[in-house]
């Protein structure tokens, strides 16, 4: 009783912290834990964000365009502008991630795998988790990526459960599995972050999501000011951009 009361209070912190999801209908449905529901949103929101879209034509376009030109410079913004706003919508991914439960599952069962902390304190028994994991299948990165190649269908689903992937094995630490919390944290390694995009590299990179609210911290330094700021966009399409 101990453990499953334990259980309902890991799984009510993550229902405080997300209550609105587009995933919950998979919990309903017994398809995802409330974990797995949690990491499916979490990812969602990473791909939204982090997804590369530029490529390689994208790259070769700066080498011969004269970027001291202020018509090539300008070329090159619009073209990024609508690389990021036309090609991978948030409605888009989601449709993406809402076609592939299954694959789904695997993901966060590699995550899980790297990730889960037992705090069931003095005692041995393994939590309900823990049981979860040991009943999904799990696989290791190399054959989760060919899992994904084998199971979409086209580029852009591949793309985006890439996206899942490359989020997995850049965590650093997180609180998803913490009793009590009133927001969900990770840390990522900033490593995975695209060189044209971002030129400095920062020094921490941390994702901060509540029942009202999806914030960054970005630090290039150990010791740094401030925290989480909300930056109100100035005009309603701005907002429309930003709220991605």
């Amino acid at each position: 009783i101990e453990h499953s009361i334990y259980q309902i209070m890991k799984e009510d912190s993550l229902l405080y912290c997300l209550p609105k999801e587009p995933l919950q209908q998979a919990f309903r449905t017994n398809k995802l834990s409330v974990q797995g529901t949690v990491y499916g949103y979490v990812g969602w929101i990473f791909c939204q964000h982090f997804l590369e879209r530029l490529g390689k034509e994208y790259l070769f376009l700066i080498h011969i365009l004269d970027r001291r030109n202020p018509v090539g410079e300008e070329v090159l913004e619009k073209l990024k502008k609508r690389l990021h706003q036309d090609t991978f919508t948030r409605e888009y991914i989601l449709d993406i991630r809402k076609q592939y439960p299954s694959l789904l599952k695997v993901l966060y069962a590699h995550f899980l795998t790297g990730h889960y902390v037992n705090q069931a304190e003095a005692s041995n028994q393994p939590t309900i988790s823990y049981k979860r994991l040991t009943a999904m299948e799990r696989l290791p990165g190399e054959d989760l990526a060919k899992r994904i190649k084998e199971v979409t269908t086209n580029y852009h689903e591949r793309l985006v459960f890439e996206g899942f992937l490359c989020f997995n094995k850049h965590v650093l630490k997180t609180n998803l599995y913490q009793t009590t919390k009133v927001a969900l944290s990770i840390r990522m390694d900033p490593s995975f972050l695209d060189e044209i995009e971002y030129p400095r590299d920062p020094y921490g990179l941390f994702l901060v999501y509540g029942s009202e609210f999806r914030r960054f911290h970005i630090r290039f330094s150990d010791v740094c000011r401030g925290g989480i700021r909300w930056i109100r966009s100035r005009e309603r399409e701005g907002q429309s951009i930003n709220v991605r």
